[in-house]
């Protein structure tokens, strides 16, 4: 009885070991430092690839960081977003090239998928297009009166009209 014996059983498997998480030491404050220059950070967060060795290098938390940065410089902390989805992006395709195995081709395709979302919403080049455009041609009062005047002439109980019938003044005068 052999039938618990797994299919794979005995196939070598590559041991990819995780870095660890980098995470904020307890004991970071909430408060920013008044000497910090938000345009500093923002240069080091383009080098950087997260924002948690930057808050504790300064001995603050990473929300605080990252709200403060918001807060100062809305408009480049939004540039600087979209700059870092773009490297991914293209980080995320050239690994979908050297991609040897399936494991690492998923990964690449996650890369770029989560890439495009950000662009999505920080770069409006990288928005669907959803334009809707409306033009109204002639006068829609007409075209509806001769709408009406044709479904009047179809056929009536097996019997064809020949002139459309008279309708009431008050649909077809609504001008």
């Amino acid at each position: 009885m052999e039938s618990h014996i797994r299919i794979d059983d005995g196939v070598k498997r590559d041991v990819h070991p995780q870095p660890p998480a980098l995470r904020p030491k307890e004991g970071l404050s909430w408060t920013i430092p008044d000497n910090l220059d938000p345009d500093h950070i923002l240069n080091e967060y383009l080098t950087n690839q997260a924002t948690s060795p930057i808050a504790v290098k300064y001995g603050i938390r990473r929300a605080a960081l990252t709200r403060w940065l918001q807060q100062q410089r809305p408009q480049q902390w939004r540039e600087v977003q979209a700059i870092r989805a773009l490297c991914t992006k293209e980080d995320g395709t050239e690994m979908i090239y050297d991609a040897r195995t399936a494991l690492q081709l998923a990964r690449a395709r996650e890369l770029v998928k989560a890439a495009q979302f950000d662009l999505q919403a920080l770069d409006e080049d990288y928005r669907p297009k959803q334009d809707i455009r409306v033009e109204q041609v002639g006068d829609l009062g007409d075209r509806l009166r001769r709408a009406l005047e044709r479904e009047s002439a179809r056929v009536v109980v097996g019997e064809r009209v020949d002139a459309p019938q008279q309708l009431p003044a008050k649909i077809i005068d609504r001008e």
